[in-house]
């Protein structure tokens, strides 16, 4: 959908649907997001009057999107690749969004966007709900070091797990290193694992795209303890990465298991703030 049909298609809705509230997902692509599935499912089991869309938008029409947006749009998911860009048009933002640098959830205060991160909790509320060891006796490997691994590591550390973001390159390695030294997790490249012959994880996330999360097979020792694997990108019909690890012996989550909870994190975060605004 071009902006100009974006705009038509709420101006349109608008004048049939007062009150409704409207809430949507900008990023590029969005389409293989079921987000709009599961907010929608949520207003209605609820009784909101309110309504969620998807956006795809280019990066020259976020600027043009967000002021058209400030006069419908009542809160915002936000994916790749705006999670940092967005932090340009907010006013306010959450203590951890500062901290990292980027949002995946917008909302509306007096007028005013306000931005939060639900990434990192939302995956220290699917662990809690998975498994019931103490998070001190826990490691994690978080393949990618991107947004959203970020955030969740960074929640993860604080959470009392021993953390370890895995990345291709050194480069990457210095563009994501942002929390204080007593708190970021451990950084480690691809040539690093080398040095680590006895690397033995507990859990394993990934957050890469594609067949990229195939470097880091290594990390799954299946002569080793059964491991917890998360694929946060693709539901299990489209995750190689799963399909790969099928039958050797670790339990298997897609998706869903971080979506649910961060989702739900995105509406009490919205709930709040309409009640305020």
């Amino acid at each position: 959908m071009t902006l100009k049909l974006l705009k038509e298609s709420l101006n349109q809705f608008r004048t049939t649907n007062l009150n409704t509230k409207i809430f949507g997902l900008i990023g590029n692509p969005v389409a293989q997001s079921h987000g709009d599935t599961f907010h929608n499912a949520y207003f209605k089991t609820h009784g909101i009057d309110a309504i969620y869309f998807k956006w795809n938008l280019l990066l020259e029409d976020v600027p043009e999107a967000m002021d058209f947006f400030q006069h419908y749009v009542s809160g915002l998911s936000v994916t790749m690749p705006f999670k940092k860009l967005i932090l340009s048009y907010v006013e306010k933002s959450s203590s951890l969004v500062k901290i990292l640098g980027c949002a995946n959830t917008l909302g509306r205060d007096h007028n005013k966007w306000i931005a939060e991160n639900t990434d990192g909790p939302g995956m220290v509320q699917a662990l809690k709900k998975i498994q019931s060891q103490k998070q001190s006796s826990l490691s994690i490997g978080i393949l990618g070091c991107g947004s959203s691994a970020t955030a969740i590591g960074y929640s993860l550390k604080n959470e009392g797990y021993t953390v370890y973001l895995f990345q291709r390159n050194h480069e990457q390695k210095i563009k994501t290193n942002i929390c204080t030294p007593n708190t970021h997790p451990l950084f480690l490249c691809l040539q690093e694992l080398n040095h680590f012959p006895t690397f033995d994880l507990d859990i394993i996330i990934n957050t890469l795209p594609g067949g990229s999360s195939f470097s880091f097979l290594q990390l799954l020792n299946t002569e080793k303890k059964k491991k917890i694997v998360i694929d946060i990108v693709s539901n299990f019909e489209n995750s190689d990465f799963l399909k790969h690890l099928h039958g050797k012996n670790h339990i298997l989550f897609d998706r869903n298991l971080l979506f649910e909870e961060q989702a739900i994190l995105q509406q009490n975060f919205w709930q709040e703030n309409i009640k305020h605004s």
